[in-house]
């Protein structure tokens, strides 16, 4: 009786490890191939350069000491709303208004703001692809966006509104008293019932218009005093240096093609590692 034997051949395997220790230069070409073309790609790349100037909300008076903690609270809100306006095209106009009143109209690039965390600070940082360039237009958007929300506060302000409104109102009073005089020397000269209709119709004109105008005196007088002023913004530092990504670009280019350079490596090295194999096994 006869009995078949099956002999099997164990199946080698090698790993990627070993693989790139037996073939070390096959593993270690991709790794510097790569690298090297990260580093040529990071040197030809054009750099972007960032500049910052900083926005204070400031300027806040109050009456009562007691309520400067609740003061802070406030800028603090109103620089993260502050720095919402950087996109308005307020604000973008008068940029470049600013830059051509300073010969720099061909800077170009982004601008951003954001409010620092727990002050009342506000950062316009801006990228362009030269030093200048950065530093110009952070300083103009800065400059832009200060002048932008103090030109809101104005037109916003009760106190400043109320002082339109008196002056309006105090012109109206002198004209009806001008009036209600000339009247009252007609009266004086010429006593018909009709001038004295006249004179005292413009009399009461003229007291109404006094009392207005007494009304707004005190209602300016109480939004002075009643509490805090309008809070502005004011330039709290310029930019006067730019910083250049190309180191931080140039590291993450060479970690990427070190990445893709091992990944190559090892894949290169397996496929000699494994036709080596196949060559003994024939």
């Amino acid at each position: 009786m006869a009995t078949d034997v099956h002999h099997t051949v164990p199946v080698r395997r090698v790993d990627a490890l070993t693989a790139a220790r037996r073939h070390w230069f096959v593993a270690i070409f991709p790794i510097a191939l790569f690298v090297a073309g990260a580093v040529v790609l990071g040197m030809h790349r054009t750099p972007r350069y960032t500049a910052t100037a900083t926005l204070s909300v400031g300027h806040v008076y109050v009456s009562d000491p007691s309520g400067i903690p609740t003061i802070i609270d406030a800028t603090q809100s109103l620089a993260a709303t502050y720095s919402r306006a950087i996109s308005s095209g307020a604000v973008t106009r008068d940029t470049r208004r600013i830059l051509r009143t300073e010969k720099a109209s061909a800077v170009s690039g982004g601008l951003g703001a954001t409010p620092i965390p727990d002050s009342q600070l506000i950062k316009v940082s801006a990228q362009s692809s030269t030093a200048s360039g950065a530093i110009a237009l952070a300083n103009a958007g800065a400059l832009a966006l200060a002048s932008y929300v103090n030109r809101q506060i104005r037109d916003n302000d009760a106190s400043a509104t109320i002082s339109d409104r008196y002056l309006q109102a105090s012109l109206v009073y002198r004209k009806r008293l001008d009036a209600s005089t000339k009247l009252g020397r007609r009266y004086a000269n010429h006593r018909t019932r009709a001038n004295k209709a006249a004179r005292d119709r413009a009399a009461a004109a003229t007291d109404a218009a006094k009392l207005r105008r007494n009304a707004l005196q005190a209602a300016y007088q109480t939004a002075v005093q009643g509490g805090t002023s309008s809070v502005g913004v004011e330039i709290f530092s310029t930019a006067s240096v730019a910083t250049s990504d190309r180191s931080r670009k140039m590291q993450l280019l060479v970690f990427v093609g070190l990445l893709g350079g091992l990944a190559a490596g090892a894949a290169l090295a397996l496929l000699r590692a494994a036709r080596d194999l196949r060559r003994q096994g024939e």
